[in-house]
C-alpha cells in the first residue's frame, strides 16, 4: 500500500499464504484485524479476531439468511474454528460484531 495518510479511511486487503489459501483481512483504520480462512472451505472456517472485544458472530446465505448465529465473548488476537460442513454448497457472509461495529466477510462453501 502506499505512503499516505488513512486517517478515517477503511483499507481492506487480501493476504495468501505460502500454499496459496486465500486470508481475507479487514483492516479499520489499523486498529482492528479479522481474518476467516481456508477459502473456499468444505468443513470448517477460522475466524481469528483482532479487534478489541468480540460480542457474536452471524452467517448468512447469499439470500440474506441466517443461517448460523452465536454469541462470543473472545478478545483480540485469538481465534474459533467454526464448522459449516451441513450448510449448501454457495456463498455465504460471515459477520463479526464487535464493541466497535461489525465486519463482514465473503466465504464460498465447496
Amino acid at each position: 500500500m502506499p505512503k499516505g495518510d488513512y486517517a478515517g479511511k477503511s483499507v481492506s486487503t487480501i493476504a495468501y499464504r505460502s500454499n496459496s489459501t486465500p486470508v481475507f483481512t479487514s483492516s479499520d483504520n489499523g486498529k482492528s484485524v479479522t481474518s476467516v480462512y481456508p477459502n473456499p472451505t468444505n468443513q470448517n472456517i477460522i475466524v481469528s479476531f483482532g479487534i478489541d472485544k468480540v460480542n457474536a458472530i452471524e452467517i448468512y446465505n447469499a439470500n440474506g439468511q441466517s443461517v448460523f448465529s452465536k454469541q462470543l465473548n473472545k478478545t483480540a488476537h485469538t481465534s474459533e474454528s467454526f464448522d459449516i460442513s451441513r450448510f449448501q454448497r454457495g456463498v455465504y457472509f460471515v459477520k463479526v460484531y464487535s464493541d466497535k461495529g461489525a465486519i463482514l466477510k465473503k466465504i464460498i462453501k465447496n
